[in-house]
C-alpha cells in the first residue's frame, strides 16, 4: 500500500481586484508563530479609492516595532508613500487610498507570535471616503 503525505504550506498575500475584500495575517483566526513575509496588493476601478478598516489588531511588538509590523502604502509598490507602519495591540484608523491602489505588507521575525490581524477593504467615490465637511 502506497501511503501519500500532503501538506499545505503557509499561503499570505496576494493580488485583489474585487471593490471589497479582506485580508488576513497568517492561520487567522488562530495566531501567527515565526518568520513570515506576506504582500497584498489592492488594485480597484481607477474612478475609487480604498479604505482599509482594521477589525481585529494584535501583533508582537518590541517597541521599535522589530519583530512584526504590517506597513500600508499608498500605491502598488514597496515605494508607494507610507500612510502607516503598525504593530502591538493599538488599532489602527481607517486607512483611505489617494488612489486605486494599496501595498499592504506584514513581516515577522523567526520568534515573533501574535494574535495577528483581520482587515476589510471597501472602495468607494471621493465623497464616500474623505470626511465629510461643509462650508457655510
Amino acid at each position: 500500500m502506497v501511503t501519500f503525505s500532503f501538506f499545505t504550506s503557509l499561503e499570505c498575500g496576494g493580488s485583489f481586484f474585487s471593490p471589497t475584500g479582506i485580508l488576513e495575517s497568517p492561520k487567522w483566526p488562530k495566531s501567527y508563530k515565526g518568520k513570515a513575509s506576506c504582500t497584498w496588493h489592492v488594485t480597484v476601478d481607477p474612478s475609487e479609492k480604498i479604505a482599509l478598516s482594521f477589525k481585529s489588531f494584535s501583533l508582537d511588538d518590541d517597541g521599535t516595532c522589530g519583530k512584526a509590523k504590517l506597513v500600508v502604502r499608498d500605491g502598488s509598490s514597496e515605494n508607494s508613500n507610507a500612510l502607516g507602519v503598525y504593530c502591538g495591540v493599538k488599532q489602527p484608523p481607517v486607512v483611505t487610498s489617494s488612489g486605486n491602489q494599496l501595498w499592504v505588507q506584514f513581516t515577522s521575525t523567526e520568534g515573533a507570535e501574535g494574535k495577528g490581524f483581520l482587515m476589510s477593504y471597501d472602495t468607494g467615490n471621493e465623497m464616500n471616503l474623505q470626511p465629510y465637511s461643509m462650508h457655510l
